[in-house]
C-alpha cells in the first residue's frame, strides 16, 4: 500500500552526511564526534530552530541535541553528536518554530521604547507558562514559572518584569527544554558505527611458517604466536597474514622475487600457478597446528581479530580460511637479505562531499591477527 508522507511547515533540506541519498550509511566509530548539518528556513520573521535526533540500534533516542546556525543568515545549521556503541544507528533533523525567541526579539525592542508594553509582557507570561509545562520539576521548572509570574506582576517596572525572563538560569532551562511549534522532521538517515580499530591502526605483515622455528620444520600458528608480544611492543595493532593455501607449483619465484627460481626454491605464499590455489584445504603440514588466528588465545596483552585483507574494510572476508586449521605450508618462505622494516597501514575511505576521509596511524599496546 502506498504511504503518504506529510510535508511539514518548515523545510529541512540537504541533511549531511548523506551517502548516495541515504541509500548507504555514513560511517563512524565508537566515541567519534561527527557533525550533522542541514539547511532550514521558514516564511515570515518568526524565529526558527532545530535539533538532531540520534537513535541507537534499539531505536532509543539520545539526549536532546540543539543545532546552531553555522553562519548568520546562511540558513545552514549544525550540531555535533557521538555514538557510544557499535551497530546500525539512525539520525534525523527536526526543525521547529521558536515562539520564545520570537517574543524576546520583539520585547527587547518594544518594552524599552514603551510600545504596547502591557500586551508584550502578558504574551511573554503566557509563553513562559506554556514552556514550563514541558520542563521536568527537578530541572528548572520553578525558574520558568517564576519568570512567568514576574512578567504578569504589573506592580513592578516594565524593565524589571522583562529582565526576569532574560536571566541566564531561564536561558539554560529553555535551551534544554524549548517550547517547540510546527515541528518538521527530515527522513532518518543510516549510520554504521564500528569499533575504533576500523578507523585507524598500524598493520604488520606476518608469515606464520617463517616465524618461531628454523627452516625445517616450518612454523605454525602455535610457534608464530610467540612473536606477537614483540610485534605489539613495536607499536603495531594488527597482524596481517598472507592467504592460507598451498604454494603454487608453476611460475614459481625465488628469493627477492626473482623469476628464475631453481627446483629447490620454495616459492611465494600467494599460491600462484597452483591447481589448488585459493581452495579450502591447506597443506599436510598444517597438522602441526590445530588452531587458527581467530581461535588461538594468543599471549597476554594481545587480541585475536580477523579483519579483511584490506585495511580499508572493517568486515572480514578470509579466502581459504574456513575450517583451515593452520596457516602453514609445505615449505618456509624464501630467505631474503633485505632487513625487515616497520610497515604502516591505515584505513582510507573514499572522500565524498558529505563524509570526511580518515587516515591515521597510532601505536597501541596490543597486536591482533588479521587473515588475508
Amino acid at each position: 500500500m502506498k504511504t503518504t508522507r506529510t510535508i511539514g511547515r518548515i523545510p529541512v533540506r540537504d541533511v549531511r552526511p548523506s551517502v548516495d541519498c541515504g541509500r548507504r550509511p555514513a560511517k563512524a566509530v565508537v566515541g567519534e564526534t561527527f557533525e550533522v548539518t542541514a539547511t532550514l528556513f521558514r516564511e515570515g520573521h518568526d524565529a526558527v530552530a532545530a535539533n538532531v535526533v540520534l537513535k541507537d540500534p534499539e531505536g532509543r533516542p539520545g539526549p536532546f541535541t540543539p543545532m546552531r546556525e553555522l553562519a548568520p543568515g546562511s540558513d545552514r545549521w549544525g550540531a555535533e553528536v557521538v555514538a557510544d556503541g557499535p551497530g546500525q544507528w539512525t539520525y534525523r533533523v527536526e526543525a521547529w518554530g521558536d515562539p520564545v525567541a520570537t517574543w524576546r526579539r520583539t520585547a527587547r525592542i518594544k518594552v524599552p521604547a514603551g510600545i504596547d508594553t502591557g500586551l508584550v509582557l502578558e504574551e511573554g507570561a503566557d509563553l513562559h507558562g506554556r514552556a514550563a509545562a514541558g520542563v521536568p520539576r527537578d530541572d528548572g521548572k520553578a525558574a520558568v514559572l517564576a519568570a512567568a509570574a514576574t512578567l504578569r506582576d504589573d506592580s513592578l517596572p516594565c524593565a524589571t518584569r522583562l529582565a526576569a525572563a532574560l536571566t541566564p538560569e531561564v536561558d539554560a532551562v529553555l535551551a534544554r527544554h524549548p517550547l517547540r511549534e510546527l515541528v518538521t522532521s527530515s527522513d532518518p538517515l543510516p549510520l554504521l558505527v564500528e569499533r575504533e580499530r576500523a578507523l585507524y591502526g598500524s598493520w604488520y605483515e606476518f608469515f606464520p611458517r617463517s616465524e618461531g622455528t628454523p627452516a625445517q620444520p616450518h612454523g605454525t600458528f602455535d610457534t608464530a604466536s610467540r612473536r606477537l608480544p614483540a610485534i605489539a611492543a613495536m607499536g603495531f595493532d594488527v597482524v596481517y597474514l598472507p592467504p592460507i593455501h598451498p604454494i603454487g607449483t608453476t611460475f614459481r619465484k625465488g628469493p627477492n622475487n626473482t623469476l628464475d627460481a631453481g627446483p629447490d626454491d620454495v616459492g611465494v605464499p600467494w599460491a600462484i600457478g597452483s591447481p589448488k590455489a585459493a581452495t579450502t584445504p591447506s597443506t599436510p603440514g598444517s597438522a602441526h597446528s590445530t588452531t587458527s588466528p581467530a581461535s588461538s588465545p594468543g599471549p597476554p596483552g594481545s587480541a585475536s581479530k580477523s579483519p579483511s585483507t584490506s585495511p580499508s574494510s572493517a568486515h572480514p572476508t578470509t579466502p581459504g580460511s574456513t575450517n583451515t586449521p593452520s596457516g602453514s605450508t609445505t615449505a618456509p618462505t624464501a630467505p631474503s637479505p633485505t632487513p625487515r622494516t616497520r610497515r604502516r597501514s591505515t584505513r582510507t575511505s573514499t572522500p565524498s562531499p558529505s563524509t570526511p576521509t580518515s587516515t591515521a596511524s597510532s601505536p597501541k599496546p596490543s597486536a591482533s591477527c588479521a587473515t588475508g
